[in-house]
């Protein structure tokens, strides 16, 4: 059974690393687990800002096929994260295959998922690994200690 056969099932399925497996990935196809994983990522492309002009985010088919076959100097993958639209065709699944391989994440989605029409009008939309790292929400400042606030002086 192909990837596009599977994705008749599903609106999207995840493309992970495993270096493990034959192929140097697995496809995780548990609605839960995708949500889990494609939210996270959706919401790192958010904080990036949404669009290439940032640096950190590609959007071009031929600029994304290129950087997913050509690792850094390093030898480690440009690209981190790739989402990619049914709507890329073949390319895009060679892609995502890649990316996974290479120790990234990839998700392929139907027209059917939800963030088909966030990434419009981008067949895929790729993350670079020099973007910053994802932000989680800053936690809650913690009161000082109540010494430290006794030796302070008063305004």
């Amino acid at each position: 059974e192909t990837i596009a056969e599977k994705k008749s099932k599903n609106s999207a399925f995840a493309l992970v690393s495993d270096p493990e497996s034959k192929t140097g990935h697995k496809v995780v196809r548990d609605n839960e687990e995708v949500h889990q994983l494609i939210e996270k990522d959706f919401q790192w492309y958010l904080q990036l800002g949404g669009s290439s002009s940032s640096g950190n985010i590609i959007v071009d088919v031929e600029e994304t096929m290129q950087k997913v076959h050509a690792p850094d100097l390093n030898g480690q993958a440009n690209v981190v994260v790739l989402f990619v639209k049914s709507s890329c065709g073949p390319k895009g699944e060679v892609a995502a295959r890649k990316v996974a391989k290479q120790g990234g994440r990839s998700y392929l989605m139907s027209s059917a998922h939800r963030l088909f029409k966030e990434l419009d009008p981008h067949q895929l939309v790729g993350i670079l690994r020099k973007a910053p790292p994802y932000q989680t929400a800053e936690p809650a400042e913690t009161p000082e200690p109540a010494e430290r606030a006794a030796k302070r002086p008063r305004l």
